[in-house]
């Protein structure tokens, strides 16, 4: 039996029964989000523009949870400012 790819597991994940969901950056609904994030909790701009699609998204899916994954101390807390639930 043949072992699975990186990418093969990967577009596993991504697919309609994975857990992971891609989405697009909407700048006209992303960008001012993360300008507030980057004054409110001195985020750095990657770490800003991740937290505000995340934020578009759960205002998109207002039924569905949304879980924010994070390995940045100071990204972590600004998404649990935020209100969300930390994996």
């Amino acid at each position: 039996m043949k072992a699975e790819s990186h990418e093969e597991r990967f577009d596993a994940d991504c697919g309609d029964q994975g857990p992971l969901a891609l989405m697009r950056l909407v700048p006209e609904r992303t960008f001012d989000q993360a300008r507030r994030l980057l004054v409110s909790h001195r985020l750095r701009s990657l770490d800003a523009l991740h937290l505000a699609s995340a934020l578009d998204l759960r205002a998109q899916l207002p039924d569905d949870d949304v879980v924010f994954v994070s390995e940045d101390a100071d990204q972590a807390r600004a998404a649990l400012a935020e209100g969300f639930e930390l994996c």
